[in-house]
């Protein structure tokens, strides 16, 4: 039967999604057409039900038609097509993480905008990085960190961890961390990323932990020539170092 009222009981269950404290429950949202085709197709991820408006998808799975003002209402995007995906996913731990041959793991310490969360993942995810590592101060699977992931979200590992735990794996594993800070004398590109290597980045406004900072291997900088400008956005600065890692592994083939 057609949900057609926004006061319907399921709706509003649904829209308890969208906070933090509904995806408790362990269900969350999946909007977009690249980030559901990646959800469907990660082990990882249990579709649960798709709640649409118009032609059905053949997802296999229990699906609720809704009218148009009802999915206007439920939808956090606008492009979502007329169809949404609720879905529960098994979180990634560092245990779990694949370490063979040279790993390249991107650590994001201290971000907590969703959208530069999911753009760290979309980079990580492009260059075939082995993981990323945030700290978890913001929500996995919040809408905007899907979104600003296009879904790679679902392919790539990422683990919540604190920077102790995740500085004790990696010495446990012999992966050198490799800090950026503008501080720095050395400039990335002097850097030695051919080994196994986690790449440390801060955030904006105030860059990786004094206390991180002292326990990495080594520490660089990006040069910057302007007048004004400090930093780089998060993303950018952790393009330009996992690029060139790509860069030096690719020649030392």
């Amino acid at each position: 039967m057609k949900i057609t009222s926004r006061q319907n009981e399921r709706v509003k269950g649904l829209l308890e999604l969208r906070e933090k404290s509904g995806r408790e429950r362990g269900k969350f949202i999946i909007e977009g057409d690249r980030e559901i085709e990646r959800a469907r197709n990660s082990r990882r991820v249990r579709p649960l039900e798709c709640w649409f408006c118009g032609e059905q998808p053949n997802w296999g799975i229990t699906s609720i038609e809704v009218s148009p003002c009802v999915f206007e209402k439920i939808s956090y995007r606008g492009s979502s097509h007329g169809a949404l995906m609720v879905a529960a996913m098994d979180l990634w731990t560092l245990d779990e993480v694949t370490l063979d041959g040279a790993a390249l793991v991107l650590v994001a310490e201290s971000i907590e905008k969703p959208g530069n969360l999911g753009a760290l993942m979309r980079t990580a995810e492009s260059v075939g990085a082995t993981a990323l590592v945030y700290n978890g101060l913001t929500d996995l699977l919040n809408p905007n960190v899907i979104r600003a992931s296009t879904g790679t979200l679902f392919s790539l590992p990422v683990i919540a961890c604190d920077s102790e735990t995740a500085l004790s794996f990696f010495q446990k594993h012999t992966i050198r961390c490799i800090a950026t800070t503008p501080h720095a004398t050395t400039p990335y590109w002097q850097a030695d990323f051919t080994h196994s290597a986690a790449i440390w980045i801060g955030s904006e406004n105030e860059g990786l932990l004094t206390s991180t900072m002292n326990a990495c291997q080594q520490q660089v900088s990006i040069p910057q020539k302007g007048s004004f400008a400090d930093s780089l956005n998060a993303n950018v600065a952790a393009a330009l170092v996992l690029y060139e890692a790509i860069r030096q592994r690719t020649l030392n083939h």
